[in-house]
C-alpha cells in the first residue's frame, strides 16, 4: 500500500490489537469471575448487564477501529464494495454474513443476556439449552462464537480492496480474528 508506510505498519498493528481485545477480557472475566462480581458488587451493578455493556463499547470499538483501517489504508477505497455484489463471491460473502448472524441471533434468543454474558460464572442458574442451535441434528458448537467468525469472514470479503488482499492484510485479519474466536471457545470449553 504506497505512501503510508511505518504510518500503515502502526495502524495495522494496532488493529491486530483492537481485535484482541474483548478476546482477552473474556478470558480474564472466565478465569476470574469472582473479581469481576466484587467490581460489580462496589458498583451495585449486575454483572452480566455491566459484562454486555463494556462488550458492546469494546465492539463498537473493534468494528470502528476495523472500518477505520479499511477507510485509511487504502485512500479513496469504499468502506463496502458494491462491485462484489454481483459477483458470486460477493454473493457468498453476504450470505455468509447473514447465516453467522443467524447462529449468533440464535445463540442470544435461546440463552439470554445472562447465558451469553457469563451468568453461570457469575452464580447465576442458567437453565442447559438442548435445542438448536446447540442441539439438535445441526448443533453447532460455540454458536455465537461460529457465527461470529462465518460473519465477520463474509465481511471482510465485502470491504477488503484488491490492495488488502495483495498486502497479505486482509488473509491476516481474517486469520487473527478467527484465532482470537477459537482461543476463547477453547477458554470456555477447557478452563
Amino acid at each position: 500500500m504506497e505512501g503510508l508506510g511505518a504510518y500503515e505498519d502502526a495502524a495495522f498493528a494496532a488493529l491486530l490489537c483492537v481485535i484482541s481485545l474483548p478476546h482477552v477480557w473474556y478470558v480474564y472475566l472466565w478465569t476470574r469471575p469472582r473479581s469481576w462480581m466484587q467490581s460489580c458488587k462496589k458498583r451495585r451493578v449486575d454483572p452480566s448487564v455491566s459484562m454486555a455493556q463494556w462488550a458492546m463499547a469494546i465492539k463498537a470499538l473493534q468494528f470502528g477501529s476495523y472500518a477505520a483501517w479499511v477507510l485509511l489504508s487504502v485512500p479513496g477505497a469504499p468502506l463496502i464494495r458494491m462491485d462484489l455484489l454481483s459477483d458470486p463471491v460477493g454473493w457468498a460473502a453476504a450470505a455468509a454474513f447473514v447465516v453467522g448472524q443467524t447462529l449468533n441471533g440464535a445463540a442470544y434468543r435461546r440463552l439470554g443476556l445472562d447465558g451469553i454474558y457469563y451468568g453461570a460464572r457469575f452464580n447465576k442458574s442458567i437453565p442447559w439449552c438442548s435445542k438448536w442451535p446447540y442441539g439438535g441434528p445441526l448443533a453447532v458448537p460455540h454458536p455465537q462464537y461460529v457465527g461470529s467468525v462465518i460473519s465477520m469472514l463474509g465481511a471482510i470479503v465485502l470491504t477488503s480492496s484488491p490492495e488488502h488482499y495483495a498486502s497479505g492484510h486482509a488473509a491476516t485479519v481474517g486469520a487473527w480474528w478467527s484465532t482470537c474466536y477459537l482461543l476463547s471457545g477453547l477458554t470456555e470449553a477447557y478452563l
